[in-house]
């Protein structure tokens, strides 16, 4: 509730005090922020809720790099990804932006069950996550974002029904703001 809470307040201060950008006119010196989240609530091991952020720097035309931030949590584990990003932004002369992206970084996964010897399970791994989807501009400088995530680790972290994998495919959900 709280990260609830959080987020909403971020989304009206950023509402706020945005600045516009033409979506068809994004150009180098732009920066973007993208906040997202996904929610599950039918997962083995009990409702799953993650949230995720990133910062962006236009260094061309239609493409920038930036940061990344993704925390997550469900009834047994944590976890949390940092890394760099890559987005290229394909304008339409719409208020519909298609982009494509890629992040890369490290994964951290937590178990919060222990063991037979009173062990809490850690563990770390590189991830590359490719992505895709849709911004709807509702104003110059605000967009809706759809984005839909494949990953791929170089170790077992994904928790999947009742084994571990390497890879995940998620659907993601936020807004960016362009200024």
């Amino acid at each position: 509730m709280k990260m609830l809470l959080l987020s909403l307040t971020i989304t009206i201060v950023f509402l706020i005090f945005c600045v516009s950008a033409n979506a068809q006119n994004i150009t180098k010196g732009y920066k973007q922020v993208d906040l997202g989240s996904t929610f599950n609530p039918k997962t083995s091991l009990g409702a799953e809720f993650s949230g995720s952020g990133s910062f962006g720097y236009f260094f061309g035309d239609y493409l920038s790099i930036g940061a990344f931030v993704n925390f997550g949590f469900d009834n047994v584990q944590k976890v949390s990804h940092l890394g760099g990003t890559l987005e290229r932004l394909f304008p339409t002369g719409s208020q519909i932006v298609p982009f494509i992206g890629s992040v890369i970084g490290i994964y951290n996964y937590s178990d919060k069950s222990i063991d037979a010897n009173n062990i809490e399970y850690h563990d770390s791994a590189f991830i590359l996550t490719c992505y895709g989807g849709t911004n709807y501009f509702i104003n110059n400088s605000i967009a809706i974002r759809t984005k839909a995530n494949f990953s791929l680790a170089t170790d077992e972290i994904f928790a999947k029904e009742n084994e571990m994998t390497n890879t995940e495919f998620i659907l993601n959900l936020g807004f960016v703001i362009y200024f």
